[in-house]
């Protein structure tokens, strides 16, 4: 090989090598904080415990804080070398930290009696209701003897005692 080429295919192969990241089996490039070194198909990589993220598990995990909140999904991302934090909000939710509600159907809360409003969309709902309650009714509903009205309300009384509770859609 002509003295000039061994240089220039260390060049071009070192972008290749670099990607490989650390191998964590090296000394100075062992896992921290309690990480574990695996190998798999040729390459070595930190295995962390939720506490901390990184190459070498040497950044501690920002979604430990619960930033995101209405049940948003904290997702770990790297930023330049430098850990940080993505939310994915869910139905009816939006904003870096999944604060900011979206006009929809559940905002009008109508779900009764102690019944929970559950997103299908942003404009169609699914109650969920409590023990003793239906999401069924007709202009009465039945109850350990006694008759109740029924004012627009998915989630009312059980008509038969022992019955399941159940669950409606409305639309």
């Amino acid at each position: 090989m002509p003295p000039l080429l061994a240089p220039l295919l260390c060049l071009a192969l070192l972008p290749a090598l670099a990607a490989r990241g650390p191998r964590c089996s090296q000394p100075g490039e062992t896992c921290l904080n309690g990480g574990k070194c695996e190998a798999a198909n040729g390459t070595e990589a930190c295995v962390c415990g939720g506490a901390f993220v990184g190459p070498r598990c040497q950044d501690p995990n920002p979604c430990l804080s619960t930033p995101c909140k209405n049940a948003g999904t904290c997702h770990v991302v790297d930023r330049g070398g430098v850990a940080d934090y993505a939310c994915s909000c869910p139905l009816g939710f939006s904003g870096p930290l999944c604060l900011t509600p979206l006009d929809n159907a559940c905002l009008t809360n109508p779900c009764r009696n102690g019944g929970t409003c559950d997103l299908l969309t942003l404009m169609e709902y699914k109650c969920r209701c409590p023990p003793g309650w239906s999401g069924e009714g007709g202009p009465t509903a039945r109850g350990v003897g006694r008759s109740r009205p029924v004012t627009s309300c998915p989630c009312n009384l059980r008509y038969l005692v022992g019955s399941r509770p159940r669950s409606v859609t409305r639309k």
